[in-house]
């Protein structure tokens, strides 16, 4: 979708995409099944359309997307970034890895802007993260939710060697989400350049929410190359959106 914005005598088209989650077919892939529906794929040719069309800014709609894929938020990040580092990931023994996008050049280069809700959580945390980091594109809305940890369900008659199902499954936190300027996505969440006024309070909702929440902690950052910063742009447009 394009919408055009009137700026005194200036007319600009911003390109907006929405994103309800980071999906992938994951059976058509394993199967071999070309053009099997992905994240990345379908927002890439949408890229490509908004170029066409000779837009002058892109905003990643990113409200109310609870996450989904990891591989396939990495690769969206990097049509924005190029190649580099985009989440580290922490397991249980304590062992970081860093994950980082493939693509060798971004699909656009122009001015980027994501926006995010308190139901933003998980991979779109992780994507506007790096966004942030990287200072490639401005972060707008509310926190984001804060969910910065990793689960799995472990099937319980399997271990028991259980014949009958008895005994259930439990989930287990197996690994944390970190950005790559160190600090984690759990908790706090992702805090906007721009934050937009909410009738939620954060502590309603998101994961500080839970009493038994993992705290917000901090590794050493990762090995990135910013693209830039907009701290300069912040204070006039904090200032434009507090006079509307």
């Amino acid at each position: 979708m394009v919408q055009t914005i009137t700026d005194g005598a200036l007319i600009r088209k911003i390109g907006v995409i929405t994103l309800p989650s980071f999906y992938e077919d994951f059976a058509a892939k394993q199967k071999g099944i070309s053009g099997y529906k992905s994240t990345s794929r379908d927002v890439a040719v949408l890229i490509k359309e908004l170029k066409d069309k000779k837009v002058d800014g892109i905003l990643m709609d990113l409200r109310n997307n609870g996450g989904g894929s990891l591989s396939e938020a990495i690769e969206l990040t990097g049509f924005f970034t190029g190649k580099g580092p985009v989440v580290q990931v922490r397991d249980a023994k304590g062992q970081i890895r860093v994950e980082s996008s493939p693509q060798s050049q971004p699909a656009w280069e122009g001015p980027l802007a994501v926006l995010i809700n308190r139901n933003s959580a998980s991979a779109s945390e992780i994507f506007a993260a790096a966004i942030q980091d990287y200072g490639r594109g401005l972060v707008l809305g509310e926190p984001s939710f804060g969910k910065g940890t990793v689960q799995t369900m472990i099937n319980l008659d399997r271990i028991a060697k259980s014949e009958k199902p008895q005994l259930g499954e439990i989930k287990l936190t197996i690994a944390q989400f970190f950005r790559i300027n160190g600090g984690t996505t759990q908790l706090r969440g992702v805090t906007p350049d721009v934050t937009f006024p909410t009738v939620m309070e954060t502590g309603e909702h998101g994961e500080s929410s839970y009493d038994n929440a993992l705290p917000w902690v901090q590794i050493p950052a990762a090995k990135f190359s910013p693209n830039g910063t907009l701290q300069d742009l912040l204070p006039i447009l904090v200032g434009s959106t507090s006079c509307a």
